[in-house]
Parts: C-alpha cells; structure tokens; sequence
C-alpha cells in the first residue's frame, strides 16, 4: 500500500469532538476530545488508553484546536492508518474518519456526542482488561475503588507489619526469621522494581520514559524497598525481643538484597510494558531464589549443578551472609554447633569449641554475589530502556 498523508481538511466543530473504540459485540467506548493536546497509546497515563500489544507507549497524537481536529504520528515506527492509507505526517480529522492502531480501530466523530454510553476511565479499562471483563461497558462505581495513594501507603507501611507480625506467630528459631526478613525484601524489591515503571509518577515522565535516567526510578524503587525492610526488620526485632547475630551484617544483608531485588525487578519492568507479566514473573524468580537459598533445602543435598547454580543466587548469598552473622565472634561450642548445625556447615570455620566464628570468606562472597546482581540488573535495565526510548 502507497504511503501517503490524508489531506488537510478542515471541520467546525460545535460540540466536543470523540473517538470510539469498537468492542466485541455491541460494546463501545467513548472518549472525548478535549482541547489541547490527546495521546494515544497503552500509557495508563494517555487520554485514550488502548490495550493492545501492537500499539506503543505513546502511539499517535490528536491535537485539538477551536475549529480543527489533527492527528499525527509520535514515530516511525508507531504505524497509523487512516481510512486505510498510512499516516506519515499531520493530518486533518473528518467526520467518520476511521484511525486504525495496531488491531484497535477507532471512529471519528466530530460532533457527535452520545450520553447514553459511558466514557472511558483508563484505570478500570486496565483493570477489566486483567480480569477478562475487558468486552464489559466502563463506567461507574469509580469513587468506591482504593486511591492508588492509599494502596501505596498500606503497600509500603502497613504490609511489612502485617509479614512480621504473622512470621513472629509462627516462627520460633532465629535463622527462620532471618530468612524470612529477606526473603520478604527480596519480595519488595522485585514487585517495587517491577510495577514502578508503571506507575503514574513515571509512565508520562520524558527523562524517565524515553532516556537514560533510569537511574531515577532504580533509586525510587530501592527507597521504598529500603523504607519496608527496616520496618520489617524493626517489627521482627521488637515482637521477637531481639534477632540472634551481628546486626551489622543483617543490615548489609537486607541492603544489598534491596538493591538487587529492585534492579533486577526493574529489568523486568523495562523489558515488559505487562503488570500481568510482571505479577507473573516475580513469583517464578522468588521462588527459585528461595528454593536455591540453602536454607528449605542444605546446598548438600542439592544435585551437582543445582548446588552450582545456587552459589551465584541472590537467595543464597544473602542466606550465607545471615548464617555468617549469627555465627560472628560467637564460640564453636558444642551448644552452638547443636543450635545451628546448617548455619555451621553453610558457612565454615570455628573447627574448636575456643575458636569464634569469623567466617570473612563467606559474607565477602555473599556481598559480591549481590553486588553483582545489582550492577548486572541497573545495566540491563539501562540498555533495555534506551534502546526502547528509540522505537
């Protein structure tokens, strides 16, 4: 097909201008042209939201102006056709004018409002599109849904409580706890890395959603993580009446685990435009850190290249990095060795009941495993990022 633009054509407009995006079945959604500048794209963010894995970020723009209504394209790459005819610069909107982005079609009405259906609200859009009620008419029912400012609140103060609370219910033995207080960092740091992206402080941000300040959203995903595994932390210690080892240790743990959970949490984020996605992969990793962490199953008693594989996961080293701080300047007495057989045999040292436990060897891994985690993760999400700012 012939690529060429759609004549300029002028319209007076008397009443708001829409698009209308056509559903399965009877199904339509409304949105209105409000003066000034629309975009169109899968942003939560755009004032016409298509869910659509063809369609881009930020797809094709509609400017509105007293008497015209134009469209243009945002990139070369975000492919837009017009009554079949590829849009490749402005262009002039008409009346019935059919705007086609990746499978999405959409209608143009110039003053043709109509009351009865009920207009688009992105948020729910989203929402309905997970739940697989995307084909349901939008509307109504909005000032009963939680503020995404309260949800983060309850995500970034209340949820830590709420973990340690019922870790401290169940859980008895120090090492239990410790693994959970990271663990559950771990947790934190992939979901904040992930979603973060997402989240309507970043999605409309140009420095951050088409450059290089990834970095930017890298150090907003670490300080909630940060911010919820000192809660946690704090919640452990008070309802447990202390945490055995060097707190030293244990905060460098956490740290490091924050930093490599979000970076790699923010990897994900940046290769996939998907909550859904994300929702899906951060269970997967967790597991798989959790389950190579040493600590549901001894590294002894893994296979070969189990074990292996286990010895450069995040889980692991921060599991190395706790048994080494409950074990630090304690004495390898019999007692000790009773109490925390796995965390002696994780770690080395301390071969008589004099000897103290400084098992140097593996917290400098551990902080090297996570380090690296950490380096690994903000530079891919760096490459991943700027080389989609250029599509």
């Amino acid at each position: 097909m012939r690529e060429i633009s759609v004549p300029d054509i002028h319209l007076a407009l008397e009443t708001p201008p829409q698009l209308v995006l056509k559903r399965s079945g009877l199904s339509r959604v409304i949105y209105d042209i409000d003066l000034g500048e629309t975009i169109v794209g899968q942003n939560l963010e755009c004032g016409v939201m298509l869910i659509d894995p063809e369609v881009r970020h930020e797809h094709f723009r509609i400017r509105r102006g007293e008497t015209y209504c134009a469209v243009e394209p945002l990139s070369a790459t975000a492919v837009t056709w017009i009554n079949g005819v590829r849009l490749t610069q402005r262009a002039m909107l008409k009346d019935q004018d059919k705007i086609k982005a990746g499978a999405s079609v959409l209608t143009f009405h110039a003053n043709t409002p109509s009351p009865q259906v009920p207009r688009a609200q992105p948020e729910q859009e989203l929402i309905a599109e997970v739940s697989g009620a995307a084909d349901a008419p939008t509307g109504g029912g909005r000032e009963n849904a939680i503020s995404p400012t309260s949800f983060m609140m309850f995500w970034t103060l209340v949820a830590p409580l709420i973990l340690a609370a019922f870790a401290s219910l169940v859980a008895v033995e120090g090492r239990l706890l410790l693994f959970t207080a990271y663990t559950v960092t771990l947790w934190f740091g992939l979901m904040n890395g992930g979603l973060v992206l997402n989240g309507r402080s970043f999605r409309q941000n140009p420095r951050v959603a088409c450059s290089h300040d990834v970095w930017i959203v890298f150090l907003f995903a670490l300080a909630i993580t940060l911010v919820q595994s000192v809660l946690l932390f704090l919640a452990l210690m008070l309802w447990n009446m202390g945490l055995p080892g060097s707190l030293f240790l244990q905060a460098v743990c956490l740290l490091l685990s924050a930093a490599a959970a979000s970076a790699v949490g923010l990897v994900f984020s940046c290769a996939t435009s998907s909550r859904l996605v994300v929702a899906c992969l951060v269970p997967l990793v967790l597991a798989a850190w959790m389950l190579l962490s040493g600590y549901p199953v001894p590294t002894r008693d893994m296979h070969t290249l189990s074990s292996t594989l286990a010895s450069v996961t995040p889980g692991h080293a921060a599991q190395s990095i706790m048994d080494a701080s409950i074990l630090w300047d304690q004495r390898a007495s019999a007692a000790m060795r009773t109490r925390y057989p796995e965390a002696i045999r994780s770690v080395g040292g301390g071969t008589a009941d004099t000897a103290a436990f400084r098992p140097w060897r593996a917290v400098w891994i551990g902080i090297l495993v996570l380090a690296i985690w950490c380096i690994a993760g903000a530079a891919a999400s760096f490459v991943l990022r700027t080389r989609k700012a250029k599509y």
